[in-house]
Parts: C-alpha cells; structure tokens; sequence
C-alpha cells in the first residue's frame, strides 16, 4: 500500500514530532528518498498535490523498534533551525517511521551532515545536535562516510 499526502507546509519545529508521536519502529535505508506527485502531470511543489515518497533502496541497514531507541531517535531529530531551500536530491538515507500495526506515519530524508528533510516541511530543517545523530545512524547500520563522519 502506497501512503500518499498533501498539505500546507510548517515550519512548526515540533510538527515532526508530533507527526511521530504513534511511531512504534523505523527502518532505515541508504540513498535516500524521493517525492513524487500521484498525478504525473501534477506541480509537486504545489501544497493540494496529493504525493507519494519513493525510496531509493528497499534494503533496510537497521529496524529499530526498542521503545529507547525511537525516543533517543526522535530525541536527536530535534531541529535548531530551518533553510527554505528545497532540495530535490534523494539525500543520503531514509528513515521510515511505522506505527504499531506497521502502517507508515512517515518518511525523513537525512543529508549529510545533519539536515532532514520532511515533505510537510516548508524546506529543511538542521537538526540541534548532528554529530550525535551522525553517531546514532553509524551505531544503526548506515555507513559512517555516508553520514558524514569519515575524513
């Protein structure tokens, strides 16, 4: 099943969390994510257009569903501040978040070196501490020159 959405952006820097609040497990992917618009012919950029997040790679590099482990998670997605640039990268990993009966709430795009990029964002948001997210990604599965923590 496809999870679409629409919707104004925020720039609310609780909204994700909020948006999270149900979350029960993440899977995380390298390479990223895209967003694309259900209607081929439909501005993406534009807020009433119904969307859909493709990921860029099925193949999880972890699944976390410790209780600890999604609060330190959501914790270190904390946003200190938002740019109002769009990117339309995939980025650098996807972290896909699930409720209890395993339904997607949804779907965060990590760039290097401490961006996330919500689609109901009105741009990116750079999270309060990347080096500790950085490290919690390395300690899940994703590669540490892919976070942005190799030389």
């Amino acid at each position: 099943m496809v999870t679409t959405f629409s919707g104004e952006p925020t720039a609310d820097p609780g909204a994700l969390d909020a948006a999270l609040e149900g979350s029960r497990s993440a899977r995380i992917t390298a390479d990223g994510c895209l967003v694309y618009a259900v209607d081929p012919e439909a501005d993406v950029l534009d807020p009433a257009t119904e969307k859909h997040v493709v990921l860029m790679r099925d193949e999880p590099l972890a699944h976390v569903s410790d209780v600890a482990e999604m609060s330190d998670l959501r914790r270190l997605m904390s946003v200190a501040e938002f740019s109002d640039f769009i990117c339309m990268c995939p980025g650098d990993l996807a972290l896909e978040f699930f409720d209890a009966q395993g339904e997607r709430l949804a779907v965060v795009r990590f760039d290097a070196p401490g961006w996330l990029d919500w689609p109901l964002w009105a741009g990116r948001g750079r999270v309060s501490d990347p080096r500790a997210l950085q490290r919690w990604l390395v300690a899940h599965g994703a590669d540490a020159q892919r976070v942005g923590l190799a030389d």
